[in-house]
């Protein structure tokens, strides 16, 4: 008779990963960007944004950035002319980008070809739905079964070699991204831009999915004189508005306890209701600013024992 084979292992017994990263060298993105930090390789990246949210600055950006690895955009959206036009600003000099188009390779299987030969670690497409008219075209197949051989191909070229895609792909009106679910099972991680008009705010998002980050955690952009300026939320706010250093560690202080701290929701309320009053009162008071944050973190101390908040 067959052994049957047992269960498996315990979690206790199972060794746990540890999956190289690319580094950018900019810390806030290396630490949005995945658990331990940088782009895991191997991983195929899903990145949709809003209309002006600046999707190839970000790309170019990323290229300038990371000028110890060898980077390769295929821009199908625009020629390698008209990005060079757009981010002329980043003015990269390093040696270590590259970007095809349409003129230097008319079909997607000629830029795979390309990847496999040169393998640079960090591809990006640009985008999704106007590279799979090519396999449309050729193999004569539907839109969504076009879109799903690109990523496969892409996919495995980021398994097989070691290297990191990212792949831009269209949104509907209401920003949510074009094509089926089936996008998002084949990718391991989706990345949003957001440019809220309204608010004139802009996003960088962990979206739908991430297997190797922390989903929906986000920090802010803008655009600069030579690129990408990336904040916190808290960093954010302190520039934006113009609040006062103590008020700004007041924020940071309630922002902390309310998503730190091991408590009910009934603790936690009460706990801040009590904070913002002292914080009003120590306010009232003619002290310098680091006498003021430094009652304000005696207060926190002592309120965090009073609501018996601590873990």
């Amino acid at each position: 008779m067959k052994a049957v084979k047992t269960l498996g292992q315990n979690y206790n017994k199972v060794q746990t990963v540890d999956e190289p990263a690319i580094m950018t060298g900019i810390k806030i993105i290396d630490d949005f960007w995945s658990k331990k930090g940088g782009m895991v390789l191997g991983s195929t990246i899903f990145l949709t944004g809003s209309s002006g949210a600046g999707k190839t600055t970000l790309a170019v950006f990323l290229q300038a950035t990371m000028a110890h690895v060898k980077t390769s955009l295929y821009s199908r959206e625009m020629s390698a002319g008209q990005v060079r036009e757009q981010t002329d600003n980043l003015n990269i000099v390093h040696g270590n980008d590259f970007i095809a188009d349409e003129d230097s390779h008319t079909h997607i299987d000629e830029y795979l070809a390309s990847i496999y030969e040169y393998k640079p670690k960090v591809v990006i497409v640009d985008s999704l739905q106007i590279v799979a008219k090519d396999y449309e075209a050729s193999k004569s197949i539907s839109e969504s079964d076009a879109i799903d051989l690109v990523i496969k191909n892409l996919r495995k070229w980021a398994k097989d070699t070691s290297g990191v895609v990212i792949i831009v792909g269209h949104v509907t009106k209401g920003d949510g991204f074009r094509g089926d679910n089936t996008i998002m099972q084949m990718v391991d991680a989706h990345l949003e831009m957001i440019y809220n008009k309204k608010a004139g705010t802009r996003t960088i998002s962990w979206g739908q999915k991430n297997r190797k980050g922390v989903l929906g955690e986000k920090i802010y952009y803008d655009f600069i004189s030579d690129g990408l300026s990336f904040m916190s939320e808290s960093e954010y706010k302190a520039k934006k508005t113009d609040v006062s250093f103590p008020g700004f560690i007041q924020d940071m202080l309630s922002t902390y306890i309310s998503t730190c701290l091991n408590s009910e929701s009934d603790q936690i309320d009460g706990f801040i209701k009590e904070l913002t009053k002292e914080f009003k009162l120590v306010a009232k008071k003619k002290i310098s600013n680091m006498e003021t944050v430094i009652e304000q973190l005696r207060l926190v101390d002592s309120l965090v024992k009073k609501h018996n908040l601590v873990k």
